[in-house]
């Protein structure tokens, strides 16, 4: 076995996966991180994000020779695919989806890809233009819209037009002179109070086989305020997770897919399952949780690159993960104050180590219509034997966390924990014993 210690690995990312270059530089030897900074008028505090950590080796040029000599090249986003088969071609090990990306955020390819496959599609129509959306919502109800850049903003629920007008006139506003080139996915809603998910890693063998790892993560999110998490066997977990993945998992093959993989399932009313999101990059949330709940991500990772499966060890079967959110840090420098002892805990997005201290950049540029208020800078994390055990630990970390404005979501993990109880009662099995929701404000 490869003694990673002698290795060099390069992480690339835009700024939301950081903490997972710290993360590998527990098992590497050196960890070089870069994070896109070029434009015709670049900023200081661009440089800035990454800059400090240690251990982590912040490079601002890509192609440097002595870069491009590293043993890996981890992706842990998408966008860059063309990047990583340039890599790919000049023989490197590369650990990311590639072209297979496409499949998370070009929504007619994917609705055309399920029904290649033989799942189901959930009803839904393409419509290009603002004026032309807006002439639909005034006469539909209970909708859910979808844009292909992530940047624009997250899936929203249009449920009637006097309450989504204020939204229609922002996205006017924002898209400006281009508002009727822009295609919208209007998918209808699914009749359903039950949902499974998957998420874990494909990893396509040099003869171009799908494989699973194996261990899975099963989990249960409050939207973008927390999750709670427990590692399963790929076996164990539930049919319609795996029905799904071994039905669209040949496509992600054929493209040479080697990166997280992500599926969100409704379990509908009607008898159907429905694929309605692929995530083929690092999801996050709970990509935190897995980072730190699996001890040889790195080793995973590096063998995963050249299309070999290593069994991931687990430390703890159980995660939670809380979402940091300041209003502050949307157009200022937010200092955070982290106890070098749960350092691990804490993970950061657009940061830097400075005086002492975690730094998040303001990174005004990505502000969107529905971004207005509080600004998510990070998550908490922890795990245990049970899943008490990793809220006990997640709380005792986020209470040595401060820094101004910050509000943790931690009463946001009821809503997890009636999720899970509601699931288990449709027979998708997830511990022994599952705390009520209230236990978590005691």
């Amino acid at each position: 076995m490869d003694n990673l210690k002698e290795k060099t690995v390069v992480v690339y990312d835009y700024g939301n996966n950081i903490s997972l270059a710290d993360r590998l530089s527990r098992e590497f030897g050196r960890v070089l991180l870069y994070v896109p900074w070029e434009m015709s008028m670049p900023e200081s505090t661009r440089l800035a994000v990454g800059d400090g950590i240690e251990r982590v080796e912040r490079v601002l040029d890509f192609f440097d020779p002595e870069v491009l000599k590293s043993d890996l090249f981890v992706f842990p986003d998408i966008y860059d695919g063309d990047l990583q088969e340039d890599l790919v071609s000049r023989g490197k090990r590369v650990w990311g989806a590639r072209s297979a990306e496409d499949y998370e955020y070009k929504r007619e390819l994917f609705s055309k890809t399920l029904k290649e496959v033989g799942l189901p599609v959930s009803p839904y129509k393409v419509i290009v233009g603002t004026m032309a959306l807006k002439r639909h919502l005034m006469q539909n109800k209970d909708l859910w819209i979808k844009v292909e850049m992530r940047g624009d903003g997250e899936t929203w629920h249009h449920e009637n037009w006097p309450l989504s007008r204020r939204k229609m006139e922002a996205l006017e506003y924002k898209y400006g002179p281009i508002k009727e080139l822009i295609r919208f996915t209007v998918c209808e809603s699914i009749s359903t109070t039950t949902e499974v998910a998957y998420d874990g890693f494909m990893v396509t063998s040099p003869a171009g086989l799908p494989q699973f790892s194996n261990y899975g993560f099963l989990g249960y999110e409050d939207k973008s305020m927390s999750h709670i998490l427990t590692a399963t066997l790929y076996d164990e977990f539930p049919e319609e997770a795996k029905t799904v993945n071994e039905k669209f998992a040949p496509k992600l093959a054929e493209r040479m897919f080697r990166s997280a993989w992500g599926t969100e399932i409704k379990i509908a009313d009607d008898g159907n399952n429905y694929f309605l999101d692929a995530t083929c990059r690092q999801p996050e949330p709970p990509g935190s949780i897995i980072m730190e709940m699996v001890k040889n991500i790195g080793e995973f990772m590096y063998h995963g690159a050249d299309g070999n499966l290593v069994d991931l060890e687990i430390e703890k079967p159980f995660g939670v993960q809380v979402m940091l959110y300041s209003a502050w840090a949307k157009t200022n420098w937010l200092t955070v104050d982290v106890p070098d002892e749960i350092k691990r805990w804490v993970k950061l997005y657009n940061y830097c180590e400075c005086d002492g201290s975690f730094q998040v950049v303001p990174d005004e540029g990505t502000s969107r219509p529905d971004a207005i208020g509080n600004e998510q800078v990070g998550s908490v994390v922890g795990l245990g034997e049970t899943i008490a055990d990793a809220i006990d630990a997640v709380k005792e970390n986020c209470e040595s966390v401060e820094g101004f404005d910050v509000t943790k979501q931690i009463e946001s993990l009821m809503e997890g924990l009636r999720r899970i109880h509601e699931g288990e009662n449709h027979g998708i099995e997830f511990a022994d014993e599952v705390p009520e929701p209230e236990s978590v404000m005691e």
